[in-house]
């Protein structure tokens, strides 16, 4: 199950590296185990990878919200094709989510005049 092999991955390969563990910890359990974490890890296909972020875009986050389920699954799914647990990378045939772009208007005092 992703959910098993979620925690091992999470404690032996990510946590010596994350920095903000909390966050990490708290986007896999909020977003990729509670969409993916009974499904056999061989069996993730990109649709399900796609239902993680169209759970995000359903609970009305940011666009950018979705990037760092995209980072943790990446990761997730490289590690277990090294480690021999599946053929492939599910996350190399699904898009990146893009954040939108913000457009910010700056206040009238910061504009130069050309009188």
């Amino acid at each position: 199950m992703l959910e098993q092999c979620a925690a091992h991955w999470f404690e032996t390969v990510c946590r010596p590296k994350l920095k903000p563990y909390s966050v990490y910890s708290s986007v896999m359990k909020t977003w990729i185990l509670s969409e993916l974490g009974k499904k056999a890890i061989a069996l993730v296909k990109p649709s399900d990878a796609r239902l993680v972020y169209r759970a995000i875009n359903a609970a009305e986050r940011s666009s950018s919200a979705a990037l760092k389920p995209q980072n943790i699954m990446s990761s997730k799914f490289k590690s277990a094709r090294r480690d021999g647990i599946v053929g492939r990378s599910v996350m190399a045939y699904v898009d990146a989510p893009r954040a939108a772009a913000v457009r910010r208007d700056f206040p009238d005092v910061l504009l130069l005049s050309t009188s």
